[in-house]
C-alpha cells in the first residue's frame, strides 16, 4: 500500500505473510520521494514493520520547528544536519578528521533525524525540519561507504540530496493512515 503521492513524498508498506511470527510483523517498507524509492532496492530487505512505522510515526508526527534552519540553502543545511548528527564522522577534510581525538565524545543531535532501520541499515540519513504549515524532508544519498571512515562535507554536493516540502497536514494524514493500515494488520 502507498501512502501519500509517490512524485513528492509517499510511503511503501507491504506486509508479507510468510516472514510474520508471533508479534512480528515483517514486510517492505521504503520512502518514495520525488518519484524514487529509498532505499532504492528495498525489496532486498526484510523490514520488522512494528520497529519502523513506530519509528517513523514518532518523528514525522511531531517534526521539530526551527525557522531558520528550515529556510537554509539544501546543501548548507545537510551539511549542519550531518555535522550536528554525526559529529565523529563528518569533517571538511581529512586533516580536520586526523586530527579528532578518538576519545573526544560529542553530543549527537538526533532532534531532526528519521532515525529508522529500513534507511539507516543502507546508510540513508534523513532529516525532517518544521516551518509554520510546511516539513522539509531532507535524504542524504551519499553518506558513508564502506570503505571511508569519515564523510568529507567538502564532497558533499547539491545532487547528493533529495529534498521534499510537505504541507504538514498532509504529511499528518499520510502518518495516520500508516497507523491506521499498521493496526489492521496486527
Amino acid at each position: 500500500m502507498i501512502f501519500g503521492n509517490p512524485d513528492s513524498f509517499s510511503i511503501y508498506i507491504d506486509r508479507v505473510e510468510n516472514w510474520c511470527n508471533g508479534s512480528f510483523v515483517e514486510g517492505f517498507i521504503c520512502f518514495y520521494i520525488n518519484s524514487t524509492p529509498f532505499p532504492s532496492r528495498f525489496y532486498e530487505y526484510v523490514s520488522t514493520l512494528n520497529t519502523n512505522i513506530h519509528d517513523l510515526t514518532k518523528i514525522l508526527l511531531k517534526p521539530k520547528f526551527n525557522k531558520e534552519l528550515f529556510e537554509k540553502d539544501k546543501l548548507e543545511l545537510s551539511k549542519y544536519l550531518l555535522k550536528a548528527r554525526y559529529p565523529a564522522y563528518a569533517f571538511n577534510s581529512q586533516k580536520e578528521f586526523d586530527e579528532y581525538p578518538n576519545d573526544l565524545y560529542e553530543d549527537e543531535d538526533y532532534d531532526y533525524e528519521i532515525d529508522v532501520d529500513f534507511l539507516s541499515r543502507v546508510n540513508l540519513p534523513v532529516f525532517a525540519i518544521k516551518n509554520d504549515n510546511s516539513v522539509r524532508i531532507l535524504l542524504i544519498k551519499k553518506f558513508l561507504n564502506n570503505n571511508e571512515n569519515f564523510l568529507n562535507l567538502t564532497m558533499l554536493k547539491k545532487d547528493d540530496i533529495e529534498e521534499v516540502v510537505i504541507n504538514s497536514d498532509t504529511l499528518e494524514d499520510i502518518i495516520n493512515n500508516v497507523i491506521k493500515f499498521y493496526e489492521d494488520l496486527t
